[in-house]
């Protein structure tokens, strides 16, 4: 299989190390507002609302979570 081999210069790569790190704070960012949103929906109980029985049938269902995942966010 052909690699492909990219070149950077000097100022573009210390502008794609710049995007990669403006990325990972938004990632933490984000990560720390759906577990806050999560919890909300579980400490309300909001999730019987739609027919879920459980907070982990809420997570699974609605966006993939399993209950560890969903769990890690909190």
């Amino acid at each position: 299989m052909e690699q492909l081999m990219l070149t950077l210069s000097l100022d573009d790569y210390a502008e794609v190390k710049h995007k990669i790190k403006e990325k990972l704070n938004e990632t933490v960012h984000n990560f720390i507002i759906i577990g806050y949103y999560l919890k909300q929906v579980r400490d309300s109980g909001a999730f019987r609302k739609d027919g879920y029985r459980s907070m982990e049938e809420f997570a699974r269902a609605e966006y993939g979570l399993s209950a560890g995942t969903a769990s890690r966010f909190m």
